[in-house]
């Protein structure tokens, strides 16, 4: 069933994918497979490995999928909806992964489609692939593009992962989002200058970023997530909000919503993951969400 979330950007969390225990048939638990430098320290494998929730599998998110099923009374459930929700699709596991079955790619995006109370953010590692699904279920629906209550975003926290913009770009979606988070490397960024925004650069006057990327694809994209990473481990926290600030900035620069999720801060002395902007450098308070109308 979906559930209430913390994350601040979605209202609910829904994971229509999951671990079928073989001798009972039971849904219960999720797995994942590591794809990117981004997944290291992956959230939902600490999860799905911790005792604290009974639905956990128990099963690192490496090596070869476990039995896996779709939930259809989940899928069901998005269309009953009486009252309108942010729905993140699949926070525990990627649903456009290449273990998955593209049947069920088909089943899950027609069912986002009937939903017309719920937004669905959809988010993947695996863009080639969500493009290859994307397409086929346009072409057998007969429409143009995903119409904009069917979000569509790639994980980009990382140098690595930037060729997966280009192929978010190439799917047709009204509306299309970066997460960069967690951001633990320097996504490249065209130089913004003062002049162009109008304002001073920040508190490190005289930045400059490697040569564009994001920039050109700015107009084809109305959303960016970013954030820290969090929990043991976490990487990138001393020059995370300079690499933050540069991507907001881009953001300012182009028009585009922005949303700072959570921010690395020093306290007495150490490094630690603040959700409370309060606490961030007031030019680091930016948590905006994209307009999204949803049929009536």
């Amino acid at each position: 069933m979906a559930s209430t979330t913390a994350i601040g950007w979605a209202d609910q969390t829904s994971n229509p994918i999951r671990v079928k225990d073989t001798e009972t048939g039971e849904l219960s638990g999720h797995w994942c497979r590591k794809s990117a430098p981004e997944c290291a320290n992956c959230y939902a494998e600490r999860l799905n490995l911790g005792t604290f929730f009974g639905w956990a599998s128990g099963l690192p998110y490496t090596g070869a999928p476990p039995p896996l099923d779709l939930d259809r009374q989940e899928l069901a459930r998005w269309k009953r909806r009486r009252a309108q929700k942010t729905v993140f699709i699949g926070s525990m596991t990627d649903v456009f992964g290449e273990w998955i079955s593209p049947a069920w790619h088909l089943k899950i995006l027609q069912a986002a489609y009937e939903a017309h109370k719920q937004v669905s953010q959809f988010l993947t590692k695996w863009s080639s692939v969500a493009l290859g699904s994307i397409t086929r279920w346009l072409d057998e629906v007969g429409i143009s593009e995903l119409p904009a209550y069917m979000m569509m975003g790639v994980s980009c926290g990382h140098p690595q992962s930037l060729p997966k913009i280009d192929q978010l770009c190439a799917i047709p979606a009204a509306t299309r989002f970066l997460s960069c988070e967690p951001l633990i490397g320097d996504v490249s960024l065209p130089v913004v200058t003062a002049a162009a925004l109008g304002a001073p650069l920040g508190p490190e006057q005289g930045m400059s970023f490697p040569s564009s990327y994001i920039g050109t694809a700015l107009g084809h994209i109305h959303w960016v997530i970013v954030g820290c990473e969090s929990g043991d481990g976490a990487r990138g926290h001393e020059d995370y909000q300079r690499r933050a600030w540069a991507i907001i900035q881009q953001c300012q620069a182009y028009g585009v919503p922005c949303f700072h999720k959570q921010c690395a801060i020093c306290k007495g002395g150490k490094w630690v993951v603040s959700t409370n902007p309060a606490e961030w450098p007031k030019h680091l308070r930016v948590q905006e969400m994209p307009e999204i109308e949803v049929p009536s």
